[in-house]
């Protein structure tokens, strides 16, 4: 089976899980690997598995990978994103849902992860004249503050055991036939949950 590996990454976060992807699947099959601004998309609309990373932004992703993930009709997707914020599973779903809303209905879905990255330095500094600014707000934001630290290497190597046990056969996944982008989407659906 071949497959592609396309990401959009601001700050760093989400190319560090593109390149844990990478080394978790074999070379062999590997029809292209980048940032969404840079890949080949001939090679990736030749692909039969579609390995989609984002940064969380607004709550969705970019417009550029919104556009490649457009074009994976009839194509095996695996979303993997980071965020700002948020880390628990009902906001990553949220924002898993509606990013699978820009794949055609004859994509499927064969699994999905998702983990808080690290938080620039321009949004800590924002946060903190929030707090100054606001003190109605000032322990929400010192909350968030408080929680944004680099990806653990524990999501990396969660992400990585997931993919090489697929390593083998790179087969689909028969408990997942016909998952189209209407269906419930579920952190789990590759086995992988980030806490």
């Amino acid at each position: 089976m071949s497959y592609a590996i396309v990401y959009d990454s601001r700050t760093g976060n989400t190319e560090a899980l593109a390149r844990a992807v990478a080394a978790a699947l074999p070379s062999e099959g590997r029809l292209a690997f980048g940032r969404v601004d840079e890949v080949d998309r001939a090679a990736v609309a030749q692909a039969d598995r579609v390995y989609a990373g984002f940064w969380t932004n607004r709550g969705d992703c970019g417009d550029e990978l919104a556009e490649v993930l457009a074009s994976l009709a009839d194509k095996d997707v695996f979303l993997f994103g980071t965020a700002g914020f948020g880390a628990d599973e009902t906001y990553f779903a949220g924002v898993m849902a509606r990013v699978a809303v820009h794949l055609p209905e004859s994509a499927r879905i064969v699994g999905t992860f998702m983990c808080q990255g690290r938080m620039p330095a321009s949004v800590r500094a924002r946060y903190a004249q929030t707090a100054e600014a606001k003190p109605e707000q000032a322990a929400r934001m010192h909350q968030l503050i408080a929680k944004r630290r680099a990806i653990p290497m524990t999501m990396i190597s969660r992400v990585c055991a997931k993919l090489s046990k697929r390593r083998a056969s790179m087969a689909k996944p028969a408990s997942l036939p016909g998952i189209g982008f209407h269906a419930a989407l579920r952190l789990s659906d590759a086995g992988v949950v980030a806490r």
